[in-house]
């Protein structure tokens, strides 16, 4: 028998073996649009706000998290360190103790008599005025009601 001179000329349209994810454009725009979604997802859903400055940070782990990863490292250091932590008892021991004791108190001391701050206080009365230099701005943020 002969052989079918048709056999050589064949064409494959399709690739043979495996196909990467990365070559079909469509694989490549999901996995783009997902990974996007998910990111913004965890951004938004971490972002924590400071009480006293108002301000939001990005927080990746939660309190509680943070609080056992301290806790752990602060165990390992407490081994590492077995033989040369003194006992509660120790001249130096107390004498350190003692001088915490009294920098605390003198912080408790001085948060008491803080006084709640506001922007206002803390911008220049300079940088609160207008451009044709008139204090408009300034008053109309104090609250003046007479000049």
């Amino acid at each position: 028998m002969a052989a079918d001179p048709g056999a050589a000329r064949v064409v494959h349209f399709k690739r043979r073996g495996r196909h990467r994810w990365s070559q079909n454009p469509r694989a490549v725009f999901a996995v783009v649009v997902l990974g996007a979604g998910v990111a913004i997802i965890v951004y938004f859903g971490n972002l924590e706000t400071v009480p006293y400055t108002k301000r939001t940070h990005f927080v990746l782990l939660s309190k509680s998290m943070e609080r056992q990863l301290g806790e752990s490292q602060f165990e390992q250091i407490k081994v590492g360190f077995r033989r040369k932590i003194l006992p509660p008892y120790h001249p130096e021991s107390v004498r350190v103790r003692l001088i915490a004791k009294d920098i605390i108190g003198a912080l408790q001391r001085g948060l008491r008599k803080e006084r709640v701050w506001r922007d206002l206080e803390y911008a220049a009365p300079e940088s609160l005025r207008s451009a044709s230099g008139s204090r408009d701005g300034l008053v109309a943020l104090m609250g003046a009601k007479d000049q």
